[in-house]
């Protein structure tokens, strides 16, 4: 019995002992550590950093990436110019025109966007509220939100009637233009062929050579104009009556008024225009050509030239006109297709909550949700590829105009107004007043990041770090130059103002800005996770009893990643959110 006493001690003894052991583990458990850091405004820039050597300044050639016809051309040689100043620029209009569609179709995307992500929260309310259920009296809201969306549906089917009646006025009213300018080329034409009728046969009926180079561009020209193959000698009589070639079109897209006819029709006259201006052209101005003829043939060579310039100028509005036209029809069309969905959802919506909700419907609800998230991100993609186009026109447009990288004088103009020029032949040469600049070799890595123009701040070796000098990026050569087998690009500096203590020769540690944000919100990089080609952020919300933290992972969009390992934050972060930095993995 003792015995048994003593071996029942000794389990207790042993259990106390073990449990008291466990509780010293478990107290010993450590909260998983981590490090947090806060969201805050700052200013983010982009650096490149190499090093480079002082040179003496030398003359700058500028030219064009591509070719064109000079459009201005304020440059004159002896003009001191500061960096930046424009020099000469190609013409730019259709450009022009390009740009200004291509950010109005931003613009209407980011206006869907608006909508869209606006659909996003509204199917999330939906959904919470098909989980959570509804009241009975709760379904008059629903009733009301159908008959909205029913007047929305009808609202957006009149505005795209309307659109459409106003798109096919504006275009009848661009052809109708036309076609009223085309009755005047005919008559403009007409006396332009008149008027070198007259001198032909006052001056140039031999058979001398001038006199069969007017004959011959005087029958291609009343081939083109009047469709007529044997016009070299024809008189003026004759003329009047004949209606085929480009005046027959112009009768006949008059009497059809058919868009093609008119379209067709401005084509004919346009070459027809160029054949009549060619004709004159021809004649030779010679001292038996009396000082009346010659001023009628020179006021028809003006006619004919406005005619051409018209005729263009109306074929250009049609065309920007049907652009327009497109882009109002697409977007109204949108617009009846959101308010058809808005409508279906609406009914789905009202008939869900009338008859409670199920397992399946929850689900459906869920997928209604994905889907409106879905079709955000894609209007995104959308906006960035209308963005991407927008940067494309710009960058188009800035390769017609040359600025000056330097501040400097004008040593010579090698082209004129109106001239064409090709692209990388010389067009200004501006030399420095600088004394000196600083050659570096910048690698293939970074030079993409580099721009004419962008500012440099630089040290020299021989002063040390604290004296600093500035300077701004006024070439970049576009060839490589192999360094130790990497591929770099020679770039140009100068400095801001001379200093007498730059010296030739001395190496330079150079700073190029290259990019900025300014007041934006940052995070370092090491808080910033990737996953499946996504950037996350994770959000702390708390803590558990423990001390260890609790968190979601939030879906962000990056900007600009800083010199200093700060990057811009452009969604899903906000001024003062905590954002783990750190965790320690078990």
């Amino acid at each position: 019995m003792k015995r048994m006493k003593k071996i029942i001690i000794m389990i207790i003894v042993f259990v106390i002992a073990t449990g008291g052991i466990g509780l010293i583990v478990i107290g010993s458990q450590k909260p998983v550590q981590f490090e947090t850091t806060e969201a805050r405004i700052q200013d983010v820039t982009h650096e490149v950093s190499v090093t480079g050597k002082v040179v003496p300044a030398t003359e700058v050639d500028l030219a064009f990436e591509v070719g064109g016809k000079i459009a201005v051309l304020p440059a004159v040689v002896g003009d001191y110019v500061q960096q930046g100043a424009l020099l000469v620029s190609l013409e730019t209009q259709e450009l022009g025109a390009q740009l200004r569609q291509a950010q109005a179709s931003a613009e209407s995307a980011r206006a869907l966007l608006l909508q869209y992500q606006a659909g996003v929260k509204s199917q999330q309310v939906k959904l919470n509220e098909v989980i959570k259920g509804m009241r009975s009296e709760e379904l008059v809201i629903f009733q009301i939100k159908v008959a909205h969306a029913e007047q929305g549906v009808k609202d957006a089917q009149s505005e795209l009637i309307s659109t459409q009646k106003k798109a096919e006025a504006d275009i009848n009213e661009a052809y109708q233009n036309a076609l009223s300018a085309l009755s005047q080329s005919v008559s403009i034409g007409l006396g332009a062929l008149y008027t070198l009728t007259d001198i032909q046969f006052a001056y140039f009926l031999n058979n001398d050579t001038n006199s069969f180079v007017l004959a011959q561009a005087k029958a291609d020209a009343i081939f083109l104009f009047l469709g007529e193959s044997n016009g070299r000698q024809m008189a003026k009589e004759f003329m009047n009556s004949i209606e085929n070639g480009a005046r027959g079109k112009v009768i006949q897209a008059q009497r059809s008024q058919s868009h093609a006819d008119i379209d067709e029709a401005i084509s004919s006259m346009k070459t027809s225009l160029f054949a009549i201006q060619s004709a004159l052209t021809s004649v030779a101005i010679e001292n038996r050509v009396s000082v009346a003829n010659t001023s009628n043939l020179n006021t028809e060579k003006a006619n004919i030239n406005a005619e051409i310039i018209t005729a263009s100028a109306k074929q250009q509005a049609i065309a920007v006109q049907k652009a327009t036209n497109e882009s109002a029809i697409t977007s109204a069309q949108a617009q009846v297709t959101d308010a058809t969905n808005a409508l279906a959802l609406a009914q789905s919506e009202f008939a869900l909550k009338k008859a409670g909700a199920t397992d399946e419907q929850v689900e459906a609800q869920r997928a209604q949700l994905s889907q409106s998230e879905a079709t955000v991100k894609s209007q995104q993609a959308l906006i960035k590829q209308a963005d991407a186009n927008i940067g494309s026109i710009q960058a188009q447009i800035a390769k017609r105009m040359i600025r000056s990288p330097i501040t400097g004088v004008v040593t010579q103009v090698s082209a004129k107004r109106g001239e064409i020029v090709s692209a990388s032949s010389p067009v200004v040469t501006v030399i420095s007043d600088a004394q000196y600049e600083i050659e570096a070799n910048i690698p293939e890595v970074d030079i993409s990041f580099v721009s004419i123009s962008d500012p440099v701040v630089m040290t020299l070796d021989a002063y040390g770090p604290d004296i600093t000098f500035q300077g701004h990026v006024v070439t970049i050569d576009p060839a490589e130059t192999a360094v130790d087998g990497v591929s770099t690009y020679m770039t140009k500096v100068q400095f801001e103002k001379d200093d007498n203590r730059i010296k030739s020769g001395m190496t330079v540690n150079i700073d190029i800005l290259t990019d900025m944000r300014e007041g934006v919100i940052i995070l370092p990089q090491r808080a910033l996770v990737q996953k499946d080609g996504k950037w996350f952020a994770r959000v702390l919300t708390g803590k558990d009893k423990k001390g260890n933290p609790l968190y979601e992972e939030r879906d962000i969009l990056i900007g600009l990643r800083g010199s200093d390992g700060n990057t811009e934050i452009t969604q899903g972060i906000a001024k003062g959110d905590t954002i783990i930095s750190f965790i320690e993995e078990k």
